[in-house]
């Protein structure tokens, strides 16, 4: 546990979210040996935030990581930056397998998998369906009440493979029930959000 939540001396800095949003997902692309996928970014580049670097690497990253192991094959997945009146938000976005009702209120409680125990495997990291213990998760949750931001997530499951035991075939081309990738966008996905409070609103 202490792994999971342990960030060292933490030091603020004024971070150009527009940059640092984009060398995360440089990075978590490099370690990723899947390429069968599209990255959208969506980036306001006035941006800036003041916040341990470190710490936002690791919460940027980890929301990333699922939202790819959560995409199958020809899938999109999208990133927001913006500015409301009263918070600085994050979004990832992905047209992925979603999670269903009834996991969406365990999933932040950490060593949980969304698949039945019998189809539960540790691939490789940032393979589709990985089957993870959900520490990225965990991880977010425990920094936001931290570091003071507000972790939300909204989650369709996909129309096509309701139940848990149901399995997507990985790639959108394999799949029978639809006839495009738009059909596979519209069918499912998560939505990770993050928000740290505007400075003109503290």
């Amino acid at each position: 546990i202490e792994s999971i939540y342990k960030v060292g001396e933490t030091r603020y800095e004024d971070i150009s979210l527009k940059d640092f949003i984009e060398n995360v997902i440089t990075d978590a692309l490099a370690q990723s040996h899947r390429k069968t996928f599209d990255i959208h970014k969506d980036l306001d580049d006035t941006l800036t935030l003041y916040m341990d670097s470190n710490v936002l690497r690791k919460i940027l990253f980890g929301l990333i990581k699922n939202a790819i192991e959560n995409t199958p094959g020809e899938g999109k997945i999208r990133i927001k930056a913006y500015q409301t009146d009263n918070h600085i938000g994050i979004d990832c976005i992905d047209h992925g397998i979603g999670i269903t009702r009834e996991n969406q209120d365990l999933i932040f409680g950490g060593f949980f998998h969304t698949q039945e125990t019998e189809m539960y495997s540790t691939k490789e990291p940032f393979a589709f369906n990985a089957g993870g213990a959900g520490i990225d998760l965990l991880r977010t949750k425990i920094l936001s009440e931290q570091f003071g931001y507000t972790l939300d997530f909204v989650s369709k499951r996909c129309d096509f493979i309701i139940l848990d035991s149901d399995e997507c075939p990985g790639n959108i081309a394999m799949c029978p029930h639809i006839k495009n990738k738009e059909e596979c966008y519209n069918s499912g996905g998560s939505t990770f959000s993050i928000r740290f409070p505007s400075p003109a609103a503290m």
